[in-house]
């Protein structure tokens, strides 16, 4: 093992703070991806600031949250990512339909533009966008504004 040189603490120590067991202590700490190094005795060790981490469970509650925010993430964008497909098809569809009858690229644009709007809040109702947990509730109001603008 690495030496950790400055304070460390070691997993026994943490185990006996905490109430567990030693090896559900390193566990814990390798499934975090926490530095196992160790002390001047040779034992193995953490970081001061890991060890209270690990003790408190701060360590775990913020890596379950990342992990759920990442996925929310991933979530929007796809979203996103289906909404915009939808709206180009739509878009696409009623400039075609227009530039078929001769008729001028703004109004075929213009058309397009309309149908791509409709295709979008037809889009929004039937998948709600993903929502975060956390989220403020001045989002939520002003997405409920977006909604009302229709």
């Amino acid at each position: 093992m690495t030496f950790i040189e400055g304070c460390a603490v070691t997993l026994a120590e943490i185990a006996k703070a905490a109430g567990r067991p030693v090896a559900e202590i390193e566990a814990e700490a390798r499934r975090l991806q926490i530095f196992i190094g160790s002390d001047w005795a040779g034992r193995a060790a953490v970081s001061t600031a890991d060890a209270q981490g690990l003790a408190s469970g701060a360590l775990a509650r913020d890596t379950e949250y990342q992990r759920r925010h990442i996925a929310w993430v991933n979530a929007h964008a796809d979203w996103e990512r289906d909404k915009e497909v939808v709206r180009r098809e739509a878009f696409q569809e009623g400039y075609d339909e227009v530039r078929r009858t001769g008729r001028s690229n703004s109004e075929a644009s213009d058309r397009g533009h309309a149908a791509g709007a409709a295709a979008v809040a037809d889009f929004e109702a039937a998948n709600p966008e993903p929502r975060f947990e956390q989220e403020p509730a001045a989002r939520r109001w002003l997405g409920k504004l977006k909604v009302g603008a229709r």
